[in-house]
């Protein structure tokens, strides 16, 4: 599994292991690495006092007492005093000190703010302050401060901040690069969308075109593994929202979208809640779409290779699997469809044909009543993303509530639009009048005309794929 670490599994594995659980998890439970953070610096520490035997010198420096993990951070990075006397002794020409260097005690939050990582800034003197401005000091009390939190005689001298924990991993992977005399070009810096996330190995981040729609900030793409396979079971896309966002109750009913088996379809397996968010201790809602094999989002290059049978087929397709959303029993609307949506697996050469599927149904509406699936609604006119913007139905924009849209139908009108570029070849946005210049695309123009009309009398999605089946035939 890649990894902001990966140069540390073969010099020690066991290290290795530990620092790729605090990773797998530091975005779902980031206050719980407490306790792997400690277990690696006394790992670490502990390495170099078996290795050189010296741990009768390490008590006797401390009185006769055995050192806290302080006090051996201390004896080990004391280049001219203890570390120096301790080469001395035969077998030791080897020894080095621990890594020394400073680290940052502010830094600029999402607002661009300077911020103190101390929880209580103002009650500490400058030299208290400068104590902790040693890498192995912040990185040993930030495992106290989040291992501790529940003793009322201790007293935590950082806040408890997500920021704070990657700051930690960053300074923990520069450590550990000075610990075992790596040279700096050999290892990437640290990266926040390389580590992995539970069982999902990230392959890929940006941030969403349906941002300024949903507030989704980060969409990953990932293989996912299972039990520690050693080989991928599937990829996934995973969806990270912010803990603060205001809609985030429309976040968690995403899953109950996929709780009919029918609606995941051929391609998609289940939807996985990585992280409900809603509260301090969890930052971010995250929520994964995984596949059941390798998956696509749908592109021009992929569009170009189809004959046109194939383009309509692909169409149906399409509108078959919003059919099962549409047709539940509880009927679903998705509200935010357009092309990166739309998810494909090419298997012709395994004779499964094109498998599909349609993902990102965090904001669908779920017509049973309940308030919490009304979307936020946000008009054409503030969402500066020409793509995105394309897929809006003419009533959503122009209504003063949006709430009483049919939403059947404008999925349709998306859907339409969808259509015409699978028709042309391509992901551009094409106007009527050119999907009418095409000789390839005509034949589902009458279809188009009607599912793309300014108004909502749109054709329903049976009757859409009714006619897609005919064309096929």
């Amino acid at each position: 599994m890649i990894s902001n670490f990966d140069f540390v599994e073969k010099l020690d594995p066991k290290a290795f292991k530990i620092i790729l659980n605090i990773e797998r998890y530091a975005k779902i439970k980031p206050f719980n690495i407490g306790n792997d953070l400690r277990h690696v610096l006394e790992h670490l520490c502990g390495s170099i006092v078996w290795k050189y035997n010296l741990k009768d010198e390490m008590i006797a420096e401390c009185g006769g007492k055995a050192p806290t993990l302080h006090e051996q951070f201390r004896l080990l990075r004391d280049k001219h005093g203890f570390i120096a006397r301790m080469q001395q002794k035969p077998g030791n020409e080897t020894l080095t000190p621990l890594p020394v260097f400073k680290v940052s005690l502010s830094y600029r939050n999402r607002n661009n703010q300077l911020v103190s990582r101390l929880a209580e800034p103002e009650k500490w003197t400058d030299k208290q302050i400068a104590h902790y401005e040693w890498a192995d000091n912040f990185l040993r009390q930030i495992g106290n401060d989040f291992s501790h939190e529940d003793n009322p005689f201790l007293e935590h001298i950082f806040d408890k901040t997500y920021e704070n924990v990657i700051y930690a991993l960053e300074c923990l992977q520069k450590y550990l690069r000075l610990y075992f005399n790596v040279n700096k070009d050999d290892v990437q810096p640290f990266n926040e969308d390389k580590m992995p996330i539970a069982d999902y190995e990230i392959t890929g981040a940006c941030v969403p075109e349906d941002w300024e729609r949903t507030s989704c900030e980060k969409e990953y793409t990932a293989n996912r593994y299972e039990d520690y396979r050693s080989e991928s079971v599937g990829c996934s896309v995973i969806r990270q929202y912010p803990r603060t966002d205001s809609r985030s109750v429309f976040l968690r009913r995403a899953p109950d979208v996929y709780l009919a088996e029918d609606n995941c379809g051929s391609l998609l397996n289940k939807v996985t809640v990585l992280s409900e968010g809603g509260h301090r201790e969890k930052p971010f809602y995250l929520i994964a779409y995984d596949f059941r094999t390798k998956a696509s989002v749908l592109n021009s290059a992929f569009l170009a290779t189809l004959s046109v049978k194939e383009r309509l087929q692909l169409c149906l397709s399409y509108a078959e699997t919003l059919a099962c959303f549409h047709n539940n029993p509880t009927p679903i609307y998705h509200r935010v469809f357009s092309d990166n949506c739309a998810y494909y697996a090419d298997e012709r050469d395994k004779n499964r044909g094109i498998s599909t599927a349609i993902i990102k149904f965090e904001y669908a509406k779920i017509a049973d009543g309940r308030a919490e699936t009304v979307i936020g609604n946000q008009p054409a006119n503030v969402i500066r993303n020409q793509e995105d913007k394309r897929y809006i139905a003419p009533e959503w924009n122009s209504l003063t509530n949006p709430s009483a849209n049919d939403w059947s139908k404008v999925d349709i009108y998306a859907l339409g639009i969808l259509f015409a570029d699978i028709m042309m070849g391509k992901i551009g946005g094409y106007p009527m009048s050119e999907v009418a210049k095409n000789p390839e695309a005509k034949v589902i123009l009458p279809l188009l005309q009607k599912m793309c009309t300014s108004a909502p009398g749109r054709p329903d999605i049976n009757t859409v794929c009714r006619t897609l089946k005919e064309m096929c035939q």
